[in-house]
């Protein structure tokens, strides 16, 4: 938190969730200004820029196409870890934008849009 006050970026955002601690670092205005100059979602040496912020809204649109596919067929369509889905599926689980309906086995997604 220090070292953020002193660089003079945001401090990060700390949420403690059940068996979980996240802290989000926002981007700093020069890196994303930069980016917008090598074509969004792109890095200067031509890969593909990876951010958290991508993996709920793939979870979401993977989901949206098809409502009864388990975590780890997400995972697979999205060339996400699996925990990585599980975790993101999670939190929008725990925010109310992802819901799981029926048995473990045979049930479905139901996506909640935004409030």
């Amino acid at each position: 938190m220090e070292a953020c006050r002193s660089a003079r970026t945001t401090v990060p955002l700390i949420r403690c969730v059940p068996n979980d601690l996240w802290m989000a670092f926002a981007f700093a205005a020069d890196y994303l200004l930069a980016l917008e100059g090598h074509g969004e979602g792109r890095r200067q040496g031509g890969g593909a820029l990876k951010t958290p912020v991508e993996t709920p809204e793939q979870i979401l649109r993977s989901l949206g196409e098809n409502f009864s596919l388990i975590l780890a067929e997400v995972s697979e369509k999205t060339g996400k870890a699996l925990r990585a889905v599980e975790r993101a599926s999670a939190e929008l689980v725990k925010i109310g934008q992802l819901k799981y309906i029926g048995p473990q086995k045979g049930g479905r997604w139901e996506i909640t849009p935004k409030q």
